[in-house]
């Protein structure tokens, strides 16, 4: 299904019955992308997976937007939906995003799950602003080369340093402004109970941002499984969904 949120084409699939689970993916990712949460979830909530903007069928912004535009954005679906959000999952990038929904006043969950949650900037500034050079300059360093190998090029160093730069190269405005963004303080704000799921392989979001994060939420805990990278659930697909189950009891 699809409407207009913000001058854009929203697209979002609600399905399900009871209490509404607001599904958000992460960068590069589509609603989809979280399907096999959403197919268990569906059983006994009502469950509204969005495409954020910029991904899958939804309309790219026109600008380059940051977590707060994301938040707002996401929170104007539901408010034109007219649904009241018991508990919001956020994978990665759409972890990020809720903790700026709820610290923001946008929504008013019960319970938040942060699968793999990024946001974590001030650790790495010294990483990021590589990033932001490299972005900058590298098309001038290589301008020589033939486009393809251009390309090549960009995509090892980028995946060296860790970046999803290239994920969505529509976006580059949008993610170089998002890797600046630290939502430490924004945690610290939210009061509900919380669950962090974190893999013990993870390279993208490592367990010491959902250390982090979990110190800052008062009321949270944080879960490590072994055996998984950023992907937790889908790594551990029956372990996850059993503690989002019970969580959300």
């Amino acid at each position: 299904m699809k409407v207009v949120i913000n001058d854009l084409i929203v697209n979002y699939d609600l399905v399900g019955k009871g209490r509404v689970i607001l599904l958000l993916h992460g960068w590069g990712d589509r609603a989809s992308g979280l399907n096999i949460i959403k197919e268990q979830l569906v059983k006994r909530y009502q469950v509204l997976a969005v495409d954020l903007p910029g991904f899958g069928e939804s309309d790219s912004p026109n600008t380059d937007w940051g977590l707060l535009d994301y938040s707002v954005c996401v929170s104007n679906l539901v408010k034109k939906l007219k649904l009241e959000i018991y508990a919001i999952v956020g994978h990665s990038n759409g972890g990020a995003i809720a903790i700026k929904i709820i610290s923001n006043k946008l929504l008013f969950p019960q319970k938040l799950i942060l699968l793999a949650s990024a946001g974590i900037r001030n650790q790495y500034k010294g990483r990021n602003r590589i990033i932001r050079i490299v972005a900058k300059t590298g098309k001038f360093s290589s301008y020589m080369l033939p486009s393809l190998i251009r390309k090549k090029i960009r995509a090892i160093f980028y995946k060296k340093i860790g970046s999803d730069l290239l994920v969505a190269e529509h976006l580059q405005g949008t993610f170089k402004k998002i890797i600046t963004e630290d939502i430490l303080v924004e945690a610290s704000k939210i009061k509900i109970p919380t669950i962090l799921i974190y893999g013990k392989n993870d390279q993208a979001t490592p367990v010491t941002y959902g250390q982090m994060l979990s110190s800052k939420i008062k009321n949270s805990k944080l879960i490590v499984l072994d055996d998984s990278s950023h992907f937790v659930y889908l790594d551990q697909p029956d372990k996850v969904k059993q503690l989002i189950e019970d969580f959300l009891l």
